[in-house]
């Protein structure tokens, strides 16, 4: 017997994921940021403005403006975690796996989680 079609889809949102993982780490001892990246409008002394959340430079490719993993932590002893949560067999976009690469060049550790168990495993826990 199958379940109704409501009930079929138990995977958590990307939301959920996050969330998860952050309280783990705060748990296990981790400084954990969650990063928002994107942009929104405002108005400022009446002017509308554009801004963007967060940028990230490296030399020789310029301002990035996408890409920052949705968590980074740190915990000493351990290096610099930068985690991109997706919900399970989504991928990251091109300019996520710029910026994990980058991460990683210089001495970071990048991981891609769809569960508390990813990271987990990624620690050595």
């Amino acid at each position: 017997m199958t379940k109704p079609l409501e009930l079929v889809s138990e995977i958590p949102t990307e939301n959920e994921i996050r969330n998860a993982i952050a309280e783990y780490l705060a748990y296990d001892g981790w400084l954990v940021m969650r990063v928002n990246s994107g942009a929104a409008v405002t108005t400022e002394n009446g002017k509308r403005r554009f801004v963007q959340f967060i940028k990230w430079m490296v030399l020789g490719a310029g301002v990035q403006t996408a890409g920052v993993a949705d968590l980074l932590a740190i915990r000493s002893g351990q290096p610099p975690l930068a985690i991109e949560t997706k919900r399970p067999g989504n991928v990251p976009t091109e300019a996520q796996r710029r910026f994990m690469a980058e991460w990683e060049r210089h001495g970071g550790k990048a991981i891609v989680a769809s569960s508390v168990d990813d990271v987990q495993e990624a620690i050595g826990e």
